[in-house]
């Protein structure tokens, strides 16, 4: 008995391992996007929406970006009038092609939006294991 323990241990081991070591490459690869992306930051987006840094989601595969709504003042925040963002960032995340990597790999995609005095307004989490109908 001993001995088919002894190999289906080793199995297990080598499936975790395999597992961490690939987290490990993701975050890495996660991290040299993240910088390359915030050296060009901040910058406009549109009219109304500034991209201000992009953040490592701790203890998480994921990836954080960070938005102001330049012209939303605090007591302008009214969540109505975004509730149907999630929805369209969802589409677009599971069925766009540019979004394929952060998908195959389930990679949580956090958009928090602030408003123009740095107050959280809402956010938009996308978890493709979730969120992807595949």
């Amino acid at each position: 008995m001993k001995k088919i323990y002894f190999p289906i241990m080793l199995g297990i081991v080598a499936i975790i391992s395999g597992c961490h070591n690939k987290n490990d490459e993701l975050n890495k690869q996660l991290l040299t996007m993240i910088n390359q992306n915030n050296a060009t930051l901040p910058k406009m987006i549109d009219d109304k929406t500034r991209l201000d840094r992009i953040e490592k989601i701790n203890n998480q595969l994921g990836i954080n970006y960070i938005y102001t709504i330049v012209h939303l003042s605090n007591e302008q925040a009214d969540l109505n009038d975004y509730q149907q963002l999630k929805p369209t960032l969802v589409y677009a995340i599971c069925n766009q092609t540019q979004f394929a990597f952060f998908v195959q790999n389930n990679i949580i995609m956090r958009y928090s939006y602030f408003t123009n005095e740095g107050k959280p307004a809402f956010t938009v989490t996308v978890q493709p294991s979730l969120d992807c109908l595949r």
